[in-house]
């Protein structure tokens, strides 16, 4: 019998297209989970590859879905959709936005767009190295009653070469990659939108806030609202972690997170407070000449000299948050900063 290898387009959420494969397309399929990618400014089929690869033996129980969030540069789109066509097995559908939407509401519409009964959030410039990695997760979903589940984060052998992103390999080594058993200690804290598992009802009820613009503390809200509808639990089902920064991006990301944390602040203020983050932004708060310390943080991360031990600069770095959320503790607390 012979097999449309076409791919369909149509429009969704207005300035959208959608473009699926055949198996994306079939009206009976009985899709268990659905793997939902957004990526901006990054080629995603790598993943999409191993992805399909991972989703060959588990009988049409898997979909992929991603979604372009109106990259620059075309080529990455059309990567994804390359892929779509390439992989006749498994359902692949790729949409691509014609505005950008920003870290969350691409991911609510990826959600909307999901026809599982679970999605699995991983970012596009991440790798998935194991072979059950979705079998894992499927068997999971049926083993139990799962609302969300975080599988952690991995390294993969050699990580990244380059000297400028030395700091952020060795602290995502630190504080990422840890355990299920050191993570079920603090659940929110560790319910990042890469590696993220949710039952879909619970998602559709619970999306992402469009409150917070650019970098950071998105999903920190996000799972403070959804463990209100169902726990958070931490398992050993790792995605290989990538996209490393330099020490001054990191320093920008930092930067441009402020308005976000007053966001979050203003939502759940009992919870942030209880922050280690929070507590040092008040003692920055205190103490004087905060943008001497600032650039002097600003040095030690960065080290142009690379004299300093790791350990410190990930410190430095650190506080250099904590500083940069200085004024939000102090108005917190109803006083002035020094």
């Amino acid at each position: 019998m012979m097999v449309d290898k076409a791919l369909l387009r149509d429009r969704v959420a207005g300035d959208v297209e959608r473009v699926r494969n055949p198996a994306a397309a079939a009206p009976d399929a009985q899709i268990v989970l659905s793997v939902l990618v957004p990526f901006y400014g990054s080629d995603p089929s790598a993943l999409l590859r191993d992805l399909a690869r991972c989703a060959t033996t588990l009988d049409d129980a898997v979909e992929i879905v991603c979604a372009d969030d109106a990259s620059r540069d075309p080529r990455f789109g059309a990567a994804a959709v390359a892929v779509a066509e390439a992989v006749h097995g498994t359902a692949v559908t790729v949409l691509l936005a014609g505005r950008n939407r920003g870290r969350s509401r691409i991911r609510n519409l990826l959600a909307e767009q999901a026809r599982g009964g679970h999605v699995l959030f991983l970012d596009g410039d991440m790798t998935v190295e194991r072979e059950t990695f979705l079998a894992d997760y499927i068997a999971l979903i049926r083993s139990r009653p799962v609302g969300i589940a975080f599988g952690g984060f991995e390294m993969e052998l050699g990580v990244d070469d380059d000297p400028a992103h030395d700091l952020h390999v060795w602290s995502s080594r630190r504080d990422h990659c840890l355990p299920a058993v050191d993570r079920q200690r603090d659940p929110a804290k560790y319910a990042y939108t890469s590696n993220l598992l949710v039952r879909r009802d619970v998602m559709l009820e619970c999306p992402f806030s469009d409150a917070f613009r650019g970098w950071g503390w998105e999903d920190v809200d996000w799972a403070m609202r959804a463990m209100k509808l169902a726990p958070i639990v931490q398992v050993d089902n790792p995605a290989v972690h990538r996209g490393f920064s330099s020490a001054e991006v990191l320093l920008a990301k930092y930067r441009e997170s402020v308005a976000n944390f007053e966001v979050l602040y203003g939502r759940h203020p009992a919870e942030v407070e209880r922050l280690p983050l929070f507590r040092a932004a008040r003692l920055a708060a205190r103490l004087p000449f905060p943008r001497a310390i600032l650039r002097l943080l600003e040095a030690a991360v960065t080290d142009r000299f690379r004299i300093l031990p790791m350990r410190l600069r990930d410190m430095a770095l650190k506080l250099y948050r904590a500083w940069l959320y200085r004024d939000i503790a102090a108005r917190a607390r109803g006083g002035e900063t020094a």
